[in-house]
């Protein structure tokens, strides 16, 4: 069996057992939830991290119970730790594989059943679950995977993993050129999401507002879970105004760049393709801000 769980009445727990509640106790100041002199069973250790966190996966990197199609019939669970609302844990210590139904919908989550069954378990079902679980991903009638993690929360204030806080990303470029030359270009950046699972790229590109002239820039959102693109531009002088289905378009009066992005693992690439051929000269100024969430 590639996972363990906790805490059940009637079972043997060792020191290390006990010891991981304390890892995992990152903040000072939670109440003790035993009173000294009274027995408890093993369960009421449950208790000690209902008082600190809130149901979901326990981030310790992007990959932790991470749902992937193995073969046809057949995914396999990432290893990870995930709490449950009633404060007890399951972790799978190795790729634990489960197999599903073709040609329905799948659920893929794991379940906490220590009163009727005293144990915990991961589970891949056509039905939805219902009680205590967590659910890490939904399986399509095609053998498509979703992704439905969701990361506990610390309910003791000051303790918060990163999972949960939005990633900020600004961007700044200076184009030169001569009169009447057409410019592009390609710039490249990577954004390091370390362990945290994102979902979204949110981009903002403000124009800019005077007496004589106003532009109202560019906002756009990108999917890292089916990769689409949705941006909208504005700008008033110009009367420009579109909406794109491929790139986020970033600029200022006009939208001079496409952002495009790919992801490999951890790792988010941007690749920004510039390109502006009308008359002019001077300096061109691409600025945005990205928001990942």
């Amino acid at each position: 069996m590639s996972y363990k769980y906790s805490f059940c009445d009637n079972m043997e727990y060792g020191a290390e057992d006990v010891n991981g509640i304390v890892q995992r106790l990152v903040a000072s100041g939670v109440a003790d939830p035993f009173t000294d002199g009274v027995a408890y069973n093993a369960g009421k250790l449950n208790d000690v991290i209902y008082a600190v966190y809130d149901p979901g996966v326990v981030p310790s990197s992007v990959t932790t119970l991470q749902v992937t199609k193995q073969s046809d019939g057949v995914v396999a669970v990432a290893p990870g730790l995930a709490f449950f609302a009633n404060g007890s844990t399951i972790e799978i210590t190795s790729t634990e594989t489960l197999s599903y139904e073709q040609g329905v919908k799948n659920y893929v989550y794991v379940k906490q059943d220590l009163a009727a069954q005293n144990r915990n378990y991961p589970a891949c079902t056509t039905s939805a679950p219902s009680g205590d679980f967590v659910l890490l991903a939904e399986v399509s009638a095609d053998g498509q995977v979703a992704d439905k993690r969701t990361y506990a929360r610390g309910k003791v204030p000051g303790y918060q993993s990163n999972a949960n806080v939005c990633m900020v990303v600004e961007k700044s470029y200076t184009f030169d050129r001569d009169w009447g030359d057409p410019v592009s270009g390609t710039e490249t950046f990577d954004i390091d999401l370390g362990d945290n699972n994102y979902s979204f790229v949110f981009c903002q590109c403000p124009g800019t507002v005077s007496p004589s002239y106003t532009n109202y820039g560019q906002m756009g959102r990108y999917s890292m879970e089916d990769g689409s693109y949705f941006c909208v531009s504005k700008t008033n002088n110009n009367g420009y105004n579109r909406v794109a289905l491929d790139c986020l378009e970033v600029g200022g009066s006009r939208p001079w760049g496409e952002l495009t992005f790919s992801k490999a693992g951890s790792v988010l690439k941007a690749t920004l393709n510039w390109n502006r051929s009308d008359s002019g000269t001077g300096q061109i100024h691409i600025n945005f801000k990205l928001y990942l969430c």
